[in-house]
Formats: C-alpha cells, sequence, structure tokens
C-alpha cells in the first residue's frame, strides 16, 4: 500500500474512520473514477461533483459570483 499513493490515501480514510467528497472541474471526475474503480472504496468514499458552469460552482459549491469574476472559474481561488 505504501507505494501506491492511491491505495495509501484509500487506507489513511480508513484508518481516521474519514469519508472523501470530491469536487472537480478540469479533471473531469478523474479522481473519483480512479478511487472508485479500488474495491472497497465505497467505506470511504461519499460523493463527487463535477462542476463546470460558473452557476454550478455558485449553486452546489458556494464559490461567490464575485471571485468567480476576479479570478476566473480554473483560478486556484475558485479551486
Amino acid at each position: 500500500m505504501e507505494n501506491d499513493p492511491v491505495l495509501a490515501a484509500l487506507g489513511y480514510l480508513k484508518n481516521n474512520k474519514l469519508v472523501l467528497s470530491t469536487a472537480e472541474s478540469c479533471a473531469a471526475g478523474c479522481l473519483v473514477a480512479l478511487l472508485a474503480a479500488i474495491p472497497g472504496t465505497g467505506e470511504v468514499l461519499e460523493s463527487g461533483y463535477v462542476v463546470y458552469s460558473p452557476s454550478a460552482k455558485k449553486r452546489l459549491l458556494g464559490v461567490s459570483a464575485e471571485t468567480i469574476e476576479r479570478y476566473g472559474l480554473t483560478s486556484e481561488a475558485v479551486a
């Protein structure tokens, strides 16, 4: 498990009784797909959002319109 960062992350989540939710845009859900392909991930994976549009970022993730306008959709501030 130590050599594979994905398995290590899943082990960390399980060992610490944590759950994961993701919000992806540019990655288009690749992260959650990678995790979901591993048996047992359902114990720690709660949800995965793929959010592209400004309205969805505001509605689903709580990103302010001001932040989107000032920094842009793919900025670190929006992420």
